[in-house]
């Protein structure tokens, strides 16, 4: 007496899940081991200028006959393999190249045979640009203390060294990799040492720039 209910309940589930695939901005495709589109949500299919019911049954190699071989590669390789698999790249959408991320992942039979392989591409070109610029300022800041006749000296809020120039080695007459996480007494002289942590500490307490003068010998 309580299948049926549980069936209905089932279905509602079912028909939720069918109608979010269907209709989320997210281009979801599902492919047989051959490389024919058994399913497309409308997103998928509006990206490739067309209609969910103008896809299903046709070859990959009709709408991407530049990649074909790579994602038919891809593709048979999660049949084989049965675990999904993730891409990033550069692909042109409305003639601008755009960074997706774009994920295979294996559907199983009741038998645990692969049966089917869906493809989710999600649009990461905002993240991915601001990741590219992160590393290419990375690479500008290292190469300025790597060759910069200033002295530059980074420390953490418990005054220990953390990035230095490398001009720093010969002043200090050994490597940047052990003088990175010292203290500052560790580093200089007792006196100077104290002065600069009292200076370090002003500067972490007020969060204004003082300029002070020291010597080294």
């Amino acid at each position: 007496m309580n299948a049926e209910p549980a069936y209905e309940d089932l279905k509602k589930r079912v028909d939720r899940l069918e109608y979010l695939i269907k209709n989320i901005s997210t281009s979801i495709t599902v492919f047989d081991d051959t490389g024919r589109f058994l399913e497309i949500n409308k997103y998928a299919a509006a990206c490739l200028g067309g209609k969910p019911g103008e896809f299903i049954g046709k070859h990959i190699s009709e709408f991407f006959p530049d990649n074909c071989e790579e994602y038919l590669r891809r593709i048979r390789g999660v049949f084989g393999s049965g675990e999904p698999v993730h891409y990033e790249e550069q692909i042109f959408d409305k003639s601008n190249k755009k960074w997706f991320l774009i994920s295979y992942f294996p559907i199983f039979d009741k038998n645990k045979k692969v049966d089917a392989v869906q493809v989710v591409t999600i649009d990461i070109d905002e993240r991915k640009r601001a990741e590219i610029a992160l590393r290419e300022s990375e690479e500008i800041f290292n190469c300025f203390l790597e060759h910069n006749p200033i002295y530059v000296f980074f420390k953490d809020e418990d005054i220990r060294s953390i990035r230095l120039s490398r001009n720093y080695e010969k002043m200090l007459g050994m490597p940047l990799g052990e003088i990175l996480g010292k203290t500052m007494d560790e580093i200089f002289p007792s006196d100077l040492a104290k002065s600069m942590i009292e200076d370090d500490k002003r500067v972490l307490m007020d969060g204004k720039q003082i300029t002070v003068e020291e010597e080294f010998n």
